[in-house]
């Protein structure tokens, strides 16, 4: 056999688990991973439905590989699970889902990080969303169990980790109530230091007085996502979420504070049912030139999802169904912040951590704070280098949905 494939429509946590059946699935036959999925003879295919058009990609991926290759396709993640019937009946396609509990995988194409699934599920309730029906509740997974699987990443040489799940703010709860949560874990996590933690994406609204000052400890990166997804009042208490305007205020600038430096970024949907310009406007602020609380956003233009609150309402949109154009609005001035925030750490002493691919004949790498620079010559990938970068070092094409 040649070896097994993986391709990943979906999310961080979908590519966590993408890889890890790949690693199984390869284990189980006693061959590599390949990357050329033509000559696979098996691939795992991770879905995704968090939009209609995810959902569409994944079903689109998964005719193309039975017809383009010969191999047999594992297909997991949320539209695996949602909506089986969008795959053909094919004996070459199976579903698999990975077990209930902490995974570790080497983390995006340069194999340069290490991700430590610790938490998978959602208990929010918001009216869009389609995960929680898909992954069910919230679950903190074994602490101890977590630690093991970063040894491991520490053991095989990995000098960055990125912590993934569905809501990784909420971890502890469920399992050990108030006595150990997310800022306890990256503790253990962080001694003795053998790497650094990269956070996921984290939920504002278990972010309460504080949450964000008891995270900022020697090891973690300068570099928060929080799904804020509107910073209008209105279409706030219109998605089911338990936070407003002023919320979304004062954890941009508690951020500011725990994490001196750091670039802050986060979700936005636009075209919500209901949503007015006045809203729109007050998301855009976010990302204002020159006072803008953001420094990039993962932009979703609202799409309905079967099942949800919000789908049912979705005859309620805004005149016009402007979502597509809104969305571009944010798109374009999240690009100039971005490109902005990265330009401003030329001469910043900056930690970074050198990853295998080259950019002009040169090894680049990524930033504690979520920059992509070239580094200095004799830098080996997988090592932290320290460095001053020069305005020609900093890149600002780097796609943000690769890095993340």
């Amino acid at each position: 056999m040649a070896g097994v494939g993986h391709l990943n429509v979906g999310c961080r946590l979908n590519s966590c688990e993408t890889e890890w059946l790949a690693a199984r699935e390869a284990r189980r036959l006693g061959v590599g991973i390949v990357e050329d999925l033509e000559a696979a003879d098996v691939i795992v295919l991770g879905t995704c439905c968090v939009t209609a058009r995810s959902q569409s990609k994944s079903r689109k991926a998964a005719r193309r590989l039975l017809t383009g290759t010969g191999a047999r396709i594992i297909l997991t993640g949320c539209a695996a699970r949602l909506f089986p019937g969008d795959y053909p009946e094919d004996p070459r396609l199976t579903r698999e889902f990975c077990p209930d509990g902490p995974l570790s995988t080497p983390c995006g194409a340069f194999r340069s990080r290490g991700q430590l699934k610790i938490q998978d599920g959602c208990s929010n309730s918001c009216a869009y969303c389609a995960v929680p029906l898909a992954r069910g509740p919230s679950r903190s997974f074994d602490r101890d169990e977590i630690l093991q699987r970063a040894d491991s990443l520490a053991e095989a040489g990995f000098r960055e980790v990125v912590l993934t799940g569905v809501d990784i703010a909420s971890y502890g709860a469920d399992r050990y109530g108030s006595s150990y949560g997310l800022a306890e874990l990256l503790r253990d996590l962080l001694e003795p230091p053998r790497f650094r933690v990269r956070l996921g994406s984290l939920e504002p609204m278990r972010l309460g007085d504080g949450f964000l000052s008891g995270l900022a400890l020697r090891g973690v990166c300068r570099h928060l996502h929080l799904s804020f997804q509107s910073a209008s009042t209105r279409v706030l208490s219109l998605m089911g979420r338990a936070c407003t305007a002023e919320d979304v205020v004062r954890l941009s600038m508690e951020a500011r504070r725990a994490f001196p430096g750091c670039i802050l970024g986060g979700d936005l949907i636009t075209g919500f049912p209901g949503e007015r310009d006045e809203d729109f406007a007050e998301t855009m602020r976010l990302l204002d030139p020159d006072h803008g609380l953001m420094d990039y956003a993962h932009v979703f233009p609202f799409s309905p999802r079967p099942g949800t609150r919000a789908g049912a309402a979705s005859g309620k949109r805004c005149p016009g169904s402007p979502s597509k154009e809104r969305a571009d609005a944010l798109r374009a001035a999240s690009k100039a912040r971005r490109t902005r925030y990265a330009r401003s750490q030329a001469g910043e002493e900056l930690e970074v951590l050198v990853e295998s691919r080259r950019i002009g004949g040169r090894l680049v790498g990524l930033s504690d704070n979520y920059v992509t620079v070239r580094v200095p010559a004799g830098s080996k990938p997988g090592e932290l280098v320290r460095m001053r970068p020069s305005p020609g070092d900093i890149l600002t094409g780097a796609s943000e949905e690769e890095l993340l």
